[in-house]
Formats: structure tokens, sequence, C-alpha cells
């Protein structure tokens, strides 16, 4: 990691724990199979149910993907735009509310196993960056597949390419601009944002 973005990481890390610390507060929370799910909407009830849902389809096809969020996942946490993802630096599985609406319970949980994965890597200190990206993101998907032939009863699951780098810093930044303006961000936030991103990247 270069100077800079260490730099950078350190100064935000507080806002970092502020920002988890309100969300706690004000969330709608529930405990499965002692993994904390925070929500919030007046839709959190039937986001959250989901959730377990597919927590639940983990712990009966892929258990090692729950034990992975029970150890190294502070909390899932449903928002109104981004993931799924997992966040490092909080511990936080993000997944928004529109992928939870739209996706079957299965997928769900295929992709909790895919972050399940990213938060082992995390917690071993395999940082994501660099050439080191690829192989994680290599690894997560050789998970969801797991769970997915398992779910199937088949040798065959569907294909997630990883020949299409959505990981490279530069996808990375338009998805957190997109993700900040469906949020109602102000335009010269996201403008500052991206800056700070491209600053702590050596990108300018």
């Amino acid at each position: 990691m270069s100077i800079r973005r260490r730099l950078v990481e350190m100064s935000m890390a507080p806002l970092r724990l502020v920002a988890y610390e309100l969300l706690r507060r004000n969330a709608m929370t529930t405990t499965d199979y002692g993994i904390l799910i925070h929500g919030f909407s007046d839709d959190t009830e039937a986001m959250v149910s989901k959730v377990r849902a597919a927590i639940d389809i983990l712990a009966q096809h892929q258990p090692i993907a729950v034990s992975r969020l029970q150890r190294y996942v502070r909390a899932v946490v449903i928002l109104d735009a981004g993931g799924p993802e997992y966040h490092s630096n909080l511990r936080l599985c993000i997944v928004s509310r529109p992928y939870i609406a739209s996706c079957p319970d299965v997928q769900l949980a295929s992709a909790l196993a895919h972050e399940a994965a990213h938060a082992r890597f995390a917690a071993a200190g395999i940082r994501y960056e660099g050439s080191a990206k690829t192989r994680i993101e290599r690894a997560c998907v050789r998970a969801q597949r797991r769970m997915e032939r398992r779910l199937s009863g088949s040798s065959e699951s569907p294909e997630h390419t990883v020949a299409a780098p959505w990981w490279c810093e530069q996808q990375l930044r338009a998805r957190r601009a997109s993700e900040l303006r469906s949020l109602g961000t102000a335009p010269w936030l996201v403008r500052l944002y991206d800056r700070v991103r491209r600053f702590a990247n050596g990108s300018e």
C-alpha cells in the first residue's frame, strides 16, 4: 500500500467507526445464528426475513460460510444502495434492499457465501489490493460456485466469470459514485469522494 493511501485510510478510520455507531443505534437489529442483521426503512422486516432465509440455506448446504460470518463479520447491514460487498475496515457485509428484493433466497445465500470468503481472507491479513485482488476474487467465486452446486445437486453451476474485472479501481470508483448518487448525495460530495479515492490510489 502506498504511503498516501495509508494516510487516507488512517484518516478515514474514525469516520467509519462513527458511521457504524450511527447505523447501529438507528437500526432494527435481529440475530440469526449469532449473526447480527441491521436494517432501516419501513420494509426492513421483509428484507431481514429474506436475509435470515438465506442464512438458513447456508447453514444447511455450506455451514462453513455461516461459521465465517459468525467469526469474521460484525453484522450484515441492509442499505438502500451498495453491495453485496464485504467492508473489511468495519467488518460489515453490505447488501442493498433492491438486490435483496430482486433475487431469490438461494441467490442471496450464494452471494453471502462469496462475501464470507472475503471476510476470511481479510481476517487472515491478506490485503485486497494489487495483484492479490484477482486471486481473492477467484477464490471467493469458487466458494460461491460450491454453494450453487450443492443447491442444484449437480457438478455444474452457473458461470461467474472473473474475466471482467469488477474489482479494478476504475470500476470500483464508478460503482461507489453511482451508489452515492442513488442515495441522493450532493454532486459536490460525490466529486470530492472521487478525488480522495483517486489521490489515495495514486491516480492523480
